[in-house]
């Protein structure tokens, strides 16, 4: 395997070239016609329709012929996936082997630059092998990053494939012609750049300015080095000689490497200067880059040399507009805040993160801030003082954001300490925005006799945590998955339905494009065009939906009494639309919702939902539908009577419209007990209170209920209540007939039960036994193979784990073992709620479903083995409604400011 005796070593650098240039404009013509050829396949499927017949059969023979090639495909993915992930064991490995790999090839281009750039190789030499072997794994490397990439395309185009396509290709020349040339191997050095972050992630180093330091160096050096790289192979390429001598070539690398250091700083000796034409070109570009990595490279050590950051400045509001978020601020606080916040859907892109903390943030919440540096800014201080509220300029910001500890265990006193923060926020601005989250319902009560606060003229807004969720989780008792419905619909979505083929073979593309492209819409208010004045909600939601492709909901109303009204699809006997009136939407993005304010009939008659805009038309000549004419002292009349015969037939229906229960005769009402049954103001089913023991039950009278709903409780004596009340107001909601109200069963202990008796006792049909969860015998005692649905609430309201990420234990080891009593391998929406009153549905119990209150989102991962796809969003749990995430709630903030 010696070198080949007739090495001709001049010129090969040619063949190195087109070595380089080959397999990459092939590779890229390839996959555009492949593009091509799937394009053109797409349009002749949708323009020659095929029969059923033949699509069916097609698809069956497709099916038969390529089941196992998808199957292989689909490991293969897999398997990839894993070792491109850092955060698995495989993926940690990788990541390992490509530094170690990377740093190889760097040497040994380092030893090869004291020998000539062109000369003839023995391919035994241990150089010649190891630097084979490190392109070999190089190339594996960049086949695993390929199948993972879902954008071909864009992979085969980035830096880390060009880097590859440079130096993996001239190795495997270099065995085969038994020559080598030094030429494009320094761009390995490129791959510097991501060293800090590659160390962090296998976890070499966890400390923020070890990180920041580790960034800084790294990409210095990788400057440096490519820098030096490319000047000495211009530098020696341009010496015209065949046989070329150290002393009478162009600079050494080394020199290469001393001349840029002592150019860029600014120092320049005058000992080595380039001599060449083309040396003197690429040392101007050199510099015009140098410089600016230089610069930034000096302040950057000073700053990590100081022991710790000040965040005790003043914030310029002068830049951009700005939130500021204050109460409890954690590193998860903040990157659920942020989620939603920086997405790029977000109309807020120019709107900037203001945090306001007594404490300095940990490490964690640094390396948080530093990645997202130009959108969010930390300051230490308090709400409750106004010169930090000075600081942060609290008088000219948009909102001021107060975040309440979900995991508190004396919700009354965050609760309360949150209210303080409001009431010094108002005394320093009054105008300014307020939105307040807390933990119990009847604590809203302080919050109207705080100074200025006003939902209509400033915006203020609350948001109770406890009755959101707890509403959430009754209303899902009834309605499988309306829990993942809102979730999704107040949270912006992190991936695009595009990703995922719905023609795919895969099953799990299939669904997952049907659930990403319902998970992208979001909730959205805008302004109506003035066409849709005096139209009906219906007529309007008919135009909004065909034509603008957007889903109208609802409509928000001046009530002309200081506050402001919220109608969801309302009917034409209470609502038409008027000017100013905005509308509630659910859409992908808040370009779609403003085509609603620029709709105009004239104009956009034919157009698509793409092509509205603002036109520059009358429109006080005519609204849709009603067109108005001139009569000749220029006043403006109806050359149509049917505006006016709407408006009076809308005064009827006012005049005539009644409850359905009070329209009810004695007999009728007698039938339906509509009178005995509701509370005074008519809004739930309510009977005359009672005490606990009289509706305490044992396991011999549980066995006779079915149909039932199961709330399991964590709480005992010690613990805050949380107000059940919230949770059960939907299930006893006056709108629901006697027949469809279900039997409430609290599982639970008695001491907890008790506390929060005082507010349940005069609901319908709640009863209580005394168990545990945890308890395998009480569950099946419980009747849970024979229950409508099984609720388990948050086990952190016992208050026993230390660890954050432990607050969820019980609850998911009682999933588990309501799970294996025969509960939850279907998904709940499966079952049918459409039957008689004389007829029972069938039971089955695998198809007993089940809904989890979970706290920590990580934790979604250990209630279902089969997680698709890492995340909370795409887990199976999540998906199948099985798990309400309380950090997801968060994104509420984001949403409030949104709209």
């Amino acid at each position: 395997m010696g070198g080949s005796q007739n090495c001709v070593p001049s010129g090969s650098w040619r063949k190195f070239i087109i070595s380089t240039t080959v397999p990459f404009v092939g590779g890229l013509i390839f996959i555009l016609i492949w593009r091509l050829l799937r394009s053109i396949s797409f349009y002749c499927n949708q323009r020659f329709h095929l029969s059923k017949n033949e699509r069916s059969s097609r698809a069956f023979c497709m099916a038969r012929l390529s089941r196992r090639f998808f199957n292989f495909q689909r490991m293969v993915k897999e398997f990839a996936e894993d070792l491109s992930y850092p955060k698995t064991r495989k993926g940690r490995i990788m990541t390992w082997l490509t530094m170690i790999f990377t740093i190889v090839a760097i040497v040994l281009y380092l030893l090869d630059t004291y020998k000539s750039l062109e000369r003839c190789v023995d391919r035994t030499e241990p150089t010649v092998i190891l630097d084979f072997l490190c392109n070999v794994f190089f190339l594996w490397r960049f086949v695993i990053m390929c199948i993972v990439a879902k954008d071909k395309l864009s992979f085969w185009v980035e830096l880390n494939s060009l880097i590859d396509f440079c130096t993996i290709p001239p190795a495997f020349l270099t065995i085969y012609l038994g020559t080598t040339w030094l030429g494009l191997r320094f761009i390995r050095a490129v791959r510097l750049n991501w060293f800090g972050d590659e160390v962090a992630a296998v976890k070499l180093i966890s400390s923020h300015k070890m990180l920041n330091l580790s960034r800084t160096l790294c990409q210095f050096v990788s400057f440096w080095l490519t820098a030096g790289g490319l000047y000495f192979l211009v530098d020696n390429m341009s010496v015209s000689t065949t046989t070329c001598m150290r002393a009478t070539c162009g600079m050494s690398f080394w020199q290469s490497l001393y001349f840029l250091f002592i150019t860029l700083s600014t120092i320049g000796y005058g000992d080595l200067h380039p001599k060449s034409q083309e040396s003197q070109i690429i040392v101007i570009f050199i510099i015009i880059v140098g410089l600016a990595v230089f610069a930034s490279f000096g302040p950057a050590l000073v700053e990590l040399s100081q022991k710790q950051a000040s965040y005790l400045g003043e914030y310029d509001d002068s830049k951009s507009s700005h939130v500021i978020v204050c109460g409890y601020i954690t590193t998860s606080t903040v990157s659920n805040f942020m989620r939603d916040f920086l997405h790029p859907e977000n109309e807020n892109q120019e709107t900037t993160a203001v945090f306001l903390n007594p404490t300095p943030p940990p490490e964690e919440l640094q390396n948080l801030m530093h990645r997202h540096f130009y959108r969010c800014q930390y300051f230490q201080g308090s709400p409750l003082g106004s010169g930090d509220l000075q600081r942060v300029k609290c008088d000219t910001a948009k909102a001021c954001l107060v975040i309440a500890n979900k995991h508190s265990h004396e919700p009354d006193a965050e609760d309360a300490a949150n209210i303080l923060r409001v009431i010094s926020i108002k005394n320093f601005k009054s105008s300014v925005r307020v939105i307040i989250q807390i933990l119990n319902y009847h604590n809203e009560e302080h919050l109207f006799n705080v100074p200025d606060w006003n939902h209509k003229q400033h915006g203020d807004e609350v948001i109770c945590i406890n009755e959101l969720k707890l509403g959430l989780l009754g209303k899902s008792c009834l309605c499988p998955g309306f829990s993942t419905m809102v979730a999704n619909l107040i949270m912006m979505s992190s991936f695009q339905p595009s990703n995922y083929n719905p023609a795919s073979h895969d099953v799990r593309d299939h669904w997952q494009y049907e659930y990403g492209f319902g998970a992208s819409n979001e909730l959205y208010t805008g302004a109506m065009s003035s066409d849709f004045v005096d139209m009906t909600f219906g007529q309007v939601a008919e135009i909004c939906l065909i034509k603008l492709h957007i889903l109208l909901i609802g409509v928000e109303v001046d009530n002309d009494i200081d506050s402001t009204g919220i109608l969801f699809n309302p009917s034409p006997s209470i609502f038409r639309f008027s000017e100013n009136t905005k509308g509630i939407f659910i859409a992908q993005n808040p370009q779609a919702v403003k085509s609603a304010a620029y709709y105009c009939y004239t104009c956009h008659e034919f157009a698509t939902n793409h092509e509205i805009s603002k036109c520059n038309c009358d429109k006080s000549k005519y609204h849709y539908g009603y067109r108005h004419s001139q009569t000749p002292d220029g006043s403006r009349n109806r050359n149509s009577n049917n505006l006016e015969m709407a408006r009076q037939h809308v005064h009827d229906d006012e005049e005539d419209y009644k409850p359905f229960w009070r329209s009810l005769n004695k007999e009728d009402r007698a039938k339906y007990d509509m009178k005995l049954t509701l509370d005074g103001t008519g809004a739930y089913h309510w009977r005359e209170p009672c005490a606990l023991d009289d509706v305490t039950m044992t396991k011999e009278d549980v066995a006779t209920l079915t149909d039932h709903i199961i709330v399991c409780v964590f709480g005992d004596q010690n613990s805050p209540t949380v107000g059940l009340r919230n949770l059960l107001l939907p299930l006893r909601s006056s709108n629901l007939p006697m027949v469809e109200v279900k039997k409430v069963l609290l599982l639970g202990q008695k001491e907890y039960i008790d506390k929060e008796w005082k507010d349940l006792n005069d609901f319908q049909d709640v009863y209580f036994m005394e168990g545990s969860p945890m308890r395998r015998e009480d569950v099946i005692s419980a009747g849970v193979q024979n229950c409508l649905m099984c609720l388990i609430l948050s086990s952190a309201l016992s208050g026993k784990a230390t660890d954050p990420n432990l607050v969820d234990k019980e609850t998911i080891l009682s999933f588990l073992q309501i799970k294996g009593c025969g509960g939850t391998e279907l998904i709940a929406p499966t079952r049918s709620y459409k039957y008689t009153l004389n007829e029972k549905p069938k039971r089955n119990r695998m198809q007993v479903p089940i809904i989890s209150e979970i706290v920590q989102d990580t934790n979604v991962q250990y209630m279902d083995t089969t997680q698709l796809i890492p995340g909370v969003q795409l887990s199976a749990p999540f998906v199948k409604g099985q798990a309400l995430v309380v950090s997801l709630l968060d994104s509420i903030l984001s949403l409030v400011t949104r709209i």
